[in-house]
């Protein structure tokens, strides 16, 4: 059955190119009128040849029609596209899970389910909520490092004000040399603001959460310097961190549990001291 539809498929393109090879030939024979007649009749038989195998064939032609042809085609497509999405996102799911297996900290796995990335008022929603534990002020991270922390809480969900956010502000140090400073978006950048530029800090440093911040576990990657500017009276530099996460892009990250304990122990601090 298949060589049936082999020798019909393929029958029609084998007569065409030994009749174009045949014509060629007696083209390249001679140009004189001569070998018009040859030409003309070989011409004619392969136009008669053509309609005669075109009207045996055509029943050999699948049922199909081209449309659905197409459209099959555009199935399969969709279909590898989607295969091939599914393979990225378990590797991606299988780096996450090796990074909660060899991490000492209490991490709940969430799914980033909403985004506003607009200049000021950047932050996710994720699919982890007061059911799961989660706690306004939870710190919340990527296997790349901070992505933001939670601002407020619904039983199944959660709302988090990444960095860039206008009232995000987060104490870090350079990791190199262990300045401190308020990290903070300006709109358009992460930037470390009245730095004296005299400070030893170099393009490349990495920046970290700062151990004297209450609000972040200490030592979560934030980013790196990209950029110094000066001041006008050159006494001061603002520095420009690009961050390791790519919040656009970013679909899965964790909830850091147990970073309320230095909430808890700042809200006991001030008990004590009324």
């Amino acid at each position: 059955m298949n060589f049936k539809r082999f020798f019909f498929e393929s029958a029609h393109h084998i007569l065409f190119a030994a009749l174009i090879i045949v014509s060629l030939f007696l083209i390249s024979v001679s140009s004189s009128p001569k070998s018009d007649h040859p030409k003309t009749f070989f011409f004619g038989v392969f136009a008669a040849l053509n309609t005669a195998f075109s009207s045996i064939l055509a029943p050999a032609i699948p049922e199909e029609s081209v449309e659905q042809l197409r459209a099959r085609d555009a199935e399969l497509m969709l279909r590898n596209s989607l295969l091939r999405k599914y393979g990225l996102e378990n590797e991606r799911l299988k780096q996450l899970l090796a990074f909660k297996e060899g991490s000492d900290l209490n991490l709940l796995s969430a799914e980033i389910i909403a985004k506003d990335v607009s200049p000021n008022k950047s932050f996710v929603v994720i699919d982890r909520g007061l059911s799961d534990s989660v706690k306004p002020g939870m710190n919340v991270i990527t296997d790349k490092g901070l992505l933001g922390i939670v601002a407020t809480c619904g039983n199944n969900y959660s709302k988090v004000r990444t960095l860039m956010n206008g009232r995000s502000k987060v104490a870090v140090e350079i990791e190199r040399t262990g300045l401190n400073g308020i990290l903070a978006w300006d709109g358009l950048n992460l930037h470390i603001e009245n730095i004296p530029s005299n400070y030893d800090i170099l393009i490349g440093d990495r920046v970290v959460t700062s151990p004297v911040s209450f609000r972040f576990v200490y030592n979560i990657p934030v980013g790196i310097v990209t950029r110094k500017n000066l001041s006008v009276s050159g006494l001061l530099s603002e520095v420009i961190v690009k961050p390791f996460v790519d919040f656009r892009k970013v679909k899965f990250c964790f909830v850091v549990k147990n970073s309320s304990d230095k909430l808890n122990e700042l809200s006991r601090g001030e008990e004590l001291e009324k």
